[in-house]
């Protein structure tokens, strides 16, 4: 875990809120499939992954009875968010900076867990630990919001990818990695043999894609160590 922790330490994942995981979208959700919840200001929630807590802070703003806990790898990342939570006043959210492999949570139940932007990017050790947390840890009825990166749509993704993964292992920094990954890209773009190609097209869209989006962003969905996309019928 401590290459895990160094990187993630180095290159903090970007931190949003994110409205599809709120309280009343998932419940809204969940009644479509008859399960009883009860309001949101009376649900535990769970995040795993909670990176500076920008998603649970929100929440925990909007919902003041409801309780909150956030799990995060990055010991920088949760005093981020712990620096957030005391300057904002907010009582009922806490952040743990601690691996779900090591965490022990007994007979603790949640009304919803929430691992967003997570599934994809960690081994099959630590996902067969998120399913038992959730068979083990979800109250009566309870909800899981489990994402993950989705095939086949990330195979043109992954072309790329394996490109920037092969060019910038000759670099040791994530700063440098990721400069010249930018810069191989539109080296490839710039030198297409065939540019009315359907690959070059895509490679050209990935291109323009990934030029507006932040580093960090860029690091860990495509040059960090692990991304595993699945098919539905995979993580079913």
């Amino acid at each position: 875990m401590e290459d895990e922790l160094s990187v993630y330490d180095q290159v903090p994942y970007a931190s949003y809120c994110y409205p599809e995981t709120d309280l009343g979208r998932i419940l809204a959700v969940a009644s479509l499939f008859k399960s009883t919840k009860a309001a949101p200001s009376e649900l535990s929630v769970l995040e795993i992954g909670c990176a500076t807590g920008a998603n649970l802070l929100p929440m925990a703003l909007r919902y003041p009875k409801a309780t909150f806990l956030g799990l995060e790898l990055s010991p920088s990342q949760v005093g981020l968010a712990n620096q957030a939570k005391e300057i904002l006043g907010i009582a009922n959210v806490s952040f743990e900076a601690i691996s779900i492999l090591d965490k022990t949570l007994a007979d603790q139940k949640f009304d919803i867990i929430i691992a967003n932007q997570f599934y994809s990017y960690v081994s099959e050790e630590t996902r067969d630990r998120l399913f038992d947390i959730c068979k083990s840890n979800l109250a009566q009825n309870g909800v899981a919001l489990v994402t993950y990166n989705t095939k086949p749509g990330w195979h043109v993704n992954q072309t790329v990818r394996d490109m920037m993964m092969f060019h910038s292992s000759q670099f040791e920094s994530p700063a440098d990695k990721v400069r010249e990954s930018r810069n191989m890209l539109q080296f490839v773009v710039n030198n297409l043999a065939s540019p009315k190609s359907v690959y070059s097209d895509q490679l050209t869209e990935q291109n323009v894609q990934l030029s507006s989006v932040d580093n960090n962003y860029l690091f860990h969905e495509y040059i960090d160590g692990l991304n595993e996309p699945s098919y539905f019928h995979e993580f079913m």
